[in-house]
């Protein structure tokens, strides 16, 4: 990745809701998380293993799989 990109740590519904949109069963925190990033979200194809650490984009701190995603803030 470039270096203007971020990388991310994202939850399961985050990474499904960056890589393929919304569906009726997506958490209303991912899309505003989503919708409040500060540039472009991409899914990445890393997997970061289990955490309790907050999700960067929907800020839930279930836990759960984590994965990576990426920011292009411009």
């Amino acid at each position: 990745m470039s270096e203007s990109f971020i990388a991310l740590s994202v939850c399961e519904d985050c990474l499904l809701f960056i890589a393929n949109g919304i569906d009726d069963s997506t958490p209303q925190e991912t899309v505003s998380g989503a919708e409040n990033a500060a540039g472009w979200l991409m899914a990445g194809s890393e997997d970061l293993g289990f955490s309790w650490s907050h999700c960067e984009v929907c800020q839930r701190r279930l836990g759960g799989q984590r994965h990576r995603a990426w920011l292009d803030p411009h």
